[in-house]
């Protein structure tokens, strides 16, 4: 069978491809806290996502139907808050302030105090938006992206103060969904990035938009082309197919708003919605993990599992490393010159070089040796010098390698 390869030639300083092979252990690594999470009835699994929050030798984690602050050296409960009869949160993340940490799901958004989790406000939200939202901070502000629109809400109130209709550059019977929302503080600046599905279509599509944060005005708006990518049946013969265009992870770097788009990642002027380039990837996937770090970009991959490391200003590729594991559709954590993450559909952790891409460690929980269904599953949170993931089955604190 012919082996066809399309090759896109782009300018670049340097890169390098690691073929990494996981090799689990506790020698750099050690447990230092575990708490178990109950069991629901019928014996299900917590498959939740939301990315712990560490701060101030505290440590904040949604997991089962509850919020709880733990003390993050020795794992003694600070306080625990109920969320309701919800199994998993759709949040991606625990946004915070100085004093409060604020937790979103489908119809409800939260505030807690910090030092001792009383509930400030809740706010409830319209609609069934089942989807795993990363809601951002953007000065006085929270902004969540929902089906068919944004809201903005105070951070003292719970109010929602401005509904930002995602209406334009679609037709009128399809709502898009605004999946990856970064804000510029600077320039008091809103980035969305929106995907959507016709009834009928091969395949979904997509845009971007840049509004004013305060007004919720539109400034530009951009619309991803559709594109067509040729396949091969395992005889050779070619056919073509529709791409994905709907728009998944949104982050801003510099000058750049950098968006990962099914096989293609994208960076735009953030200013004029220009495209200043783009890259597009035959034989691999991105989703939401995309983190940019100085004047790099970090962007786990679904089809080939790995980690692809870019140049900000140019898209060059500066490394990649393979892993023998699951798609890591999960957050990019990039600190001390590692990359941390988990890659829950694996149920491992992974810590590679920033600079290199090279495995420093990975490891799976200590009991999985024993118990298959033991894995780690939620986005991994990293600091002062601990990592710590929600489980299948505990909530675990390790030292960071």
């Amino acid at each position: 069978m012919k082996k066809y390869i399309a090759i896109l030639i782009i300018l670049c300083f340097y890169s390098c491809e690691n073929i990494t092979a996981p090799q689990s252990g506790f020698n750099q690594v050690k447990v230092v806290w575990s708490h178990a999470i109950p069991e629901r009835p019928g014996g299900l699994v917590y498959l939740g996502e939301t990315q712990p929050l560490i701060e101030n030798n505290k440590v904040y984690v949604v997991s089962d139907t509850s919020c709880t602050a733990y003390n993050l050296k020795v794992g003694n409960i600070l306080w625990r808050r109920a969320l309701g009869n919800v199994r998993v949160i759709s949040a991606l993340t625990i946004p915070h302030d100085e004093d409060k940490i604020f937790i979103n799901h489908v119809d409800f958004v939260k505030a807690f105090r910090k030092s001792d989790g009383q509930l400030l406000w809740t706010t409830t939200l319209e609609g069934l938006d089942w989807v795993h939202s990363k809601m951002i901070i953007g000065g006085s502000s929270l902004y969540l992206g929902q089906l068919g629109k944004v809201i903005r809400l105070n951070k003292q109130s719970g109010q929602i103060d401005l509904t930002i209709p995602l209406d334009s550059l679609s037709p009128d019977t399809v709502f898009q969904q605004g999946r990856g929302v970064a804000v510029s503080e600077s320039d008091k600046r809103l980035y969305v990035g929106t995907g959507y599905y016709i009834p009928g279509a091969p395949a979904t599509s997509g845009n971007i938009f840049c509004f004013d944060a305060i007004t919720g005005q539109c400034l530009w708006a951009y619309r991803v082309p559709n594109r067509r990518v040729t396949l091969y049946t395992p005889s050779g013969t070619p056919f073509e197919v529709e791409a994905d265009r709907a728009v998944y992870g949104v982050e801003v770097g510099g000058e750049l708003v950098v968006c990962t788009i099914g096989q293609e990642v994208l960076a735009l002027n953030r200013f004029t919605g220009q495209v200043v380039w783009s890259r597009f990837f035959m034989d691999d996937a991105f989703c939401a993990g995309l983190t940019i770090s100085g004047n790099r970009i970090y962007i786990g991959a679904q089809a080939e599992p790995g980690v692809h490391c870019l140049d900000l200003v140019t898209g060059a590729t500066i490394w990649k490393t393979k892993l023998r594991t699951g798609s890591i559709n999960d957050i990019l954590t990039v600190k001390d010159g590692k990359v941390y993450f988990c890659v829950g559909m694996g149920g491992e952790i992974f810590v590679l070089s920033a600079n290199n891409g090279r495995l420093i460690w990975n490891g799976k929980p200590p009991e999985a040796s024993r118990d298959r269904d033991a894995l780690f599953i939620s986005n991994l949170a990293v600091g002062e010098g601990y990592m710590v993931n929600v489980g299948s089955k505990k909530v675990y604190c390790l030292t960071s390698p």
